[in-house]
């Protein structure tokens, strides 16, 4: 894709429009395990009437960065310092997923706030397991082996900018909330994706697999906010008329604009009525 860039006026950057919108997850079926410090047996992933809740596969693996010294012979990539660090990729240990004995289960962050498809708030299953490494939803078959697939529906914010920008293009509120929605529902799944041939790379490694570039490129780069801006801002170039992944070329005579001072092709402003204005600079 061509080097283009977004921006927004500071004085409007602030701004989110939220968006509802459906997503699925991999919950690990686990089979039954026994938690190391109480002795509770936990058959994953949880049930309670048609909600389902457990880690996901992004939950049950791991990723540390070692010194190469570090790791074992046969892991030792050839030709690198060992000084160097080393990202190794590994499944969770089925222990990792529970907190001690009078250690808090939130130690991250706040539990997930689960939602079902009339967006009334529903009451999830009791679990042991550490807030941040559990999530759930209504089952809705497909899944891989080893897992089970269930949907729920959640948010994503966006930056005003762009999303007035996709009304203006798209004709409505409405309009500009259903075709987010499809997108950011479209970038989950993608994710998803990578998480399974990530999956199965460790699986085929042994259970260690170290990072290179092919296994880089399988993590998420950027949040699925920006991949929905980023595609919003993709469309609004074709809707001037202009191929995206075009190579465009600054025209000579102008300077390079200041980093973070404002997109490289194109400029965003929001007039006080609320008007977006796209100026194309590359013209």
């Amino acid at each position: 894709m061509a080097a283009h860039a977004r921006h927004v006026l500071s004085a409007t950057h602030s701004n989110r429009a939220t968006v509802k919108f459906q997503r699925d997850d991999l919950l690990w079926a686990g089979g039954s395990i026994t938690s190391p410090h109480d002795g509770e047996v936990v058959s994953l992933p949880i049930e309670a009437d048609d909600y389902l809740v457990g880690p996901t596969i992004l939950d049950m693996m791991t990723r540390e960065v070692v010194r190469w010294r570090d790791l074992s012979e046969v892991l030792r990539p050839a030709g690198i310092d060992p000084q160097e660090h080393i990202a190794v990729w590994r499944y969770r240990d089925p222990d990792t997923l529970w907190p001690r004995p009078g250690q808090s289960r939130f130690r991250q962050q706040k539990p997930r706030e689960p939602r079902i498809e009339n967006n009334r708030k529903c009451r999830a299953p009791a679990h042991p397991f550490f807030a941040e490494l559990a999530s759930g939803g209504l089952p809705v078959g497909g899944g891989p082996t080893g897992f089970v697939r269930v949907r729920k529906s959640t948010t994503i914010s966006v930056a005003e900018g762009a999303f007035r920008l996709a009304v203006a293009m798209l004709g409505g509120t409405k309009e500009a909330a259903r075709w987010i929605s499809t997108v950011a529902q479209a970038a989950w799944e993608a994710d998803l994706e990578r998480a399974l041939e990530l999956w199965e790379r460790i699986g085929a490694s042994g259970g260690e697999l170290i990072e290179d570039y092919a296994v880089e490129a399988l993590r998420p780069s950027s949040s699925v906010s920006q991949e929905v801006e980023r595609e919003v801002m993709r469309q609004a170039i074709r809707w001037m008329g202009v191929d995206p992944d075009a190579e465009i070329v600054r025209p000579r005579g102008r300077q390079k604009t200041a980093a973070g001072d404002e997109g490289d092709i194109v400029r965003l402003t929001i007039a006080a009525d609320g008007t977006v204005v796209g100026t194309f600079k590359a013209a």
